[in-house]
């Protein structure tokens, strides 16, 4: 048995399954279409490819209202709204962002009655839930019994490397927060196995944090200061790569050019499927 919901931006949300008065399927739940741009030269036999990208991809809801359904489908009319976007969750753990592609629509039975609708996904990977890495900090101590005249209750880690891994199908952009505990200068992380980086051209006081993240596809970099947040997209540096996370293990490194040991890091990614298991 399985279950999914879709909750709109604006706080709005339906469940589908058996225990919310429904069965539904959801397709596709595992099929994209790679679009591929080929060119043939004079003569060639067969063609070259030249790229390859996967886009958006539309996901049908179809199923029955079990019961007398009038409240269930009052529900969903008031949900699946035009020009509503939101994300469509399956078991409670992997998810995609969705736009109300198609209202739904409902057979003339009030009794068991056959519903369908149809969501877009501009991203069409089923994302899982967000894996977080810490490089630097504070490893808990924390033990009983306690001795609180003589207990320690966290170790600073002077570790510069971790595992990112990613447990997914497909490489995946991953954000990163930087938090300053005494000043730090030219900050940022390496790729120990292929050289990649992402650098900062700027300095850190106490209590700085730094946020590298993408929103829409689109890269922020933000620092809170004193209570106050700043774009400083501008200070990352020219050389930076922008790398994303291959499946399997990624060693990252923390750097600086001066105070890495005031440094902590936490980098995280959500490992991305091609397609889910029902």
């Amino acid at each position: 048995m399985y279950e999914a919901r879709f909750e709109t931006e604006d706080g709005r949300s339906f469940r589908f399954g058996y225990p919310y008065g429904s069965v539904f399927s959801i397709d596709p739940l595992s099929e994209l279409d790679v679009v591929l741009s080929t060119s043939q030269g004079f003569q060639q036999v067969g063609v070259t490819v030249e790229s390859a990208d996967v886009g958006g991809l539309s996901r049908t809801i179809a199923g029955r209202l079990l019961g007398l359904s009038k409240d269930q489908r009052r529900r969903m009319l008031e949900v699946f709204t035009p020009y509503t976007s939101g994300t469509l969750w399956f078991n409670d753990r992997y998810y995609c962002r969705a736009w109300v592609q198609k209202t739904p629509a409902f057979g003339e039975l009030k009794y068991d009655t056959e519903f369908t609708l149809l969501l877009f996904c501009p991203e069409p990977y089923w994302l899982d839930t967000t894996q977080a890495y810490l490089l630097g900090g504070y490893t808990a101590a924390f033990a009983f019994p306690v001795c609180y005249d003589s207990h320690t209750f966290g170790v600073k880690s002077s570790a510069l490397f971790t595992n990112c891994r990613n447990d997914g199908m497909v490489s995946v952009p991953y954000a990163v927060q930087f938090r300053a505990g005494a000043p730090v200068t030219n900050y940022g992380i390496l790729n120990a196995a292929t050289g990649e980086k992402l650098s900062l051209t700027d300095s850190l006081a106490l209590g700085d944090v730094v946020t590298v993240y993408r929103d829409n596809g689109r890269l922020k970099v933000e620092k809170e200061s004193g209570g106050v947040t700043t774009d400083i997209f501008s200070r990352l540096d020219e050389d930076s790569t922008l790398f994303s996370l291959a499946v399997g293990d990624n060693i990252i490194k923390m750097t600086a050019d001066s105070g890495v040991d005031n440094l902590t890091a936490y980098v995280t990614l959500n490992p991305a499927f091609v397609g889910v298991l029902a």
